[in-house]
C-alpha cells in the first residue's frame, strides 16, 4: 500500500512538473505517441488535415544530428528551451523577436492554450521569453537546414517545430500561428517554415 501510495506520488509530481515547466525533455507521462523514425505517408497526412489559408509554407524533416545542433547552448536554460519537443519562433529581419515552446503553454495534457496570457492576441506575439538575444538567429537555423534556404532578411520567417510524438499539440500549435497570421493581414507578409523532428525524437 505503502509502495503504492508512493509510486503515485512520484506520478503526479513528475507530471505536474513537466505540464508547468521547461525541463530537459518532456516526461514520457505526458500521453505521447510511440513513434518510430520517420513515417513521410504519417507525416504527409498530418499536412493534410490544416487548412493553411494560402500562406506560403515549407514542409522539412530534420535528422537527429540537425536537432542536436540547434540544441547546444552554453546555457542551461536555453538549451531546454531549445530541447523541447514543440517550438515557435517568429523571425523579424533575421531576429527572433518571439519564442514560444509546449513547457510555456498552460492546459491539460492533450490540450495546451498556447494563447496563455493572450499572448497570440497580438503580432508579433508576446513572447514567452523575455531575453531573446542570445536564442538562434535565423542565419543558424539557416546552417542547420540544408533543404530550404531561409536566410532571407527582407520578410517575416516563422518556424514552427513538431513531432508525431505530440501530434495533437504539434497541430494546436501549427494552427495558433495560422490563426495569428490570418488575424492579423500578414497572409503576403510571412513565409512559414514547419520543421518534423521524428527522426530525433524516436530515439528517445
Amino acid at each position: 500500500m505503502i509502495k503504492s501510495f508512493a509510486s503515485l506520488l512520484i506520478y503526479s509530481f513528475i507530471l505536474i512538473f513537466s505540464l508547468s515547466s521547461c525541463t530537459a525533455l518532456m516526461s514520457k507521462m505526458y500521453g505521447v505517441n510511440q513513434i518510430d523514425g520517420v513515417n513521410e505517408e504519417e507525416i504527409h497526412q498530418f499536412y493534410a488535415a490544416i487548412d493553411f489559408k494560402g500562406i506560403q509554407t515549407d514542409k522539412v524533416i530534420i535528422d537527429s544530428s540537425a536537432f542536436q545542433s540547434l540544441r547546444e547552448h552554453e546555457n542551461d536554460s536555453i538549451k531546454k528551451d531549445l530541447s523541447q519537443p514543440v517550438q515557435i519562433h517568429y523571425f523579424n529581419n533575421s531576429d527572433l523577436a518571439s519564442f514560444h515552446a509546449n513547457c510555456y503553454a498552460k492546459g491539460s495534457l492533450k490540450n495546451l492554450d498556447w494563447n496563455y496570457q493572450n499572448r497570440f492576441e497580438s503580432f508579433f506575439p508576446i513572447s514567452a521569453v523575455e531575453d531573446l538575444n542570445t536564442y538562434p538567429s535565423l542565419q543558424r537555423l539557416n546552417k542547420m537546414i540544408t533543404d530550404v534556404d531561409i536566410s532571407s532578411e527582407n520578410e517575416i520567417v516563422i518556424t514552427v517545430f513538431w513531432t508525431r510524438m505530440l501530434e495533437d499539440i504539434s497541430r494546436d500549435a501549427v494552427n495558433t500561428v495560422l490563426a495569428n497570421i490570418s488575424e492579423f493581414n500578414k497572409e503576403d507578409e510571412v513565409r512559414l517554415i514547419l520543421i518534423n523532428t521524428d527522426s530525433f525524437f524516436s530515439k528517445i
